[in-house]
């Protein structure tokens, strides 16, 4: 039971080791880094840094546990060019990270990133979590722990949890023997969402196939009061702030600059 319940677990990642784009393609400015985890497992990760004298302020990026965080680097390249300063990782397996991706983990390894951060002085300007897929969970639960210091939260493609994610997903019978298994402690959005006090924007692709129809419809019961929700028409998973629709990433970068802050 043990190994069939990891095996669902598993079906919340896809992540490899593969290179794919590179901050040199782009002309960025990096500094790359590792986080230490308490059971000796290492966190790597990247940080854009803009061409500004002072950054507007700090996104921590959270993948969608696809591939590893350069495969992402599109999906982040807007808020560069914004003047942001963009932290991002992999979880436990993927890239350079070392140990094994879990559902019941990720906060760890989110968390390792978080206190690095904060040692090397980042989040003064103000901090935002941008989460996508299983990365919003993620930043859900680190938000959760730290709310203090988030200034805002932007999440795309949120499920509401992650049993409802896998009964949508893969169907009846499949779907309910698969969330029947899943042995997972970690709480879910649905439990965190309604008590975000940040402002936060909720994106959802109308062709998303990660996240499907029943679950963007729960999320939207239980966003927090005030959330703005952005029902992208005609738009595919990881799709909205990948270069092909500049509206919607200036909205997100108004979101930070006048929303999130606006708060401090």
């Amino acid at each position: 039971m043990k190994l069939f319940s990891e095996f669902i677990d598993g079906m919340f990642f896809n992540l490899d080791q593969r290179s794919y784009w590179q901050a040199e393609h782009y002309g960025f400015n990096y500094q790359r880094f590792t986080a230490k985890l308490a059971d000796n497992n290492t966190i790597s990760g990247q940080v854009i840094i803009p061409n500004t004298a002072k950054p507007l302020a700090d996104i921590l990026f959270f993948h969608s546990a696809q591939f590893n965080y350069q495969f992402s680097l599109p999906m982040t390249a807007f808020l560069y060019k914004a003047g942001f300063r963009v932290t991002m990782f992999d979880y436990r397996g993927g890239g350079e990270s070392r140990g094994k991706a879990s559902m019941n983990n990720i906060k760890e390894d989110a968390r390792a990133v978080f206190d690095w951060m904060k040692s090397a002085g980042y989040g003064k300007q103000g901090l935002v979590f941008f989460g996508q897929g299983v990365g919003a969970d993620c930043a859900l639960q680190l938000y959760k722990d730290v709310p203090h210091d988030v200034n805002g939260l932007i999440l795309e493609s949120v499920y509401n949890t992650k049993k409802g994610w896998l009964k949508e997903k893969w169907g009846p019978v499949i779907g309910d023997i698969a969330a029947a298994c899943l042995n997972v402690t970690a709480i879910d959005p649905a439990e965190i969402l309604p008590t975000v006090k940040v402002p936060c924007l909720i994106v959802q692709p109308e062709l998303d196939t990660f996240c499907r129809k029943q679950q963007r419809l729960l999320v939207r019961q239980h966003a927090p009061k005030g959330a703005q929700i952005l029902n992208i028409a005609n738009c595919k998973y990881l799709y909205p702030f990948a270069g092909q629709y500049p509206q919607w990433e200036k909205k997100a970068v108004e979101f930070i600059t006048k929303k999130c802050l606006k708060q401090r």
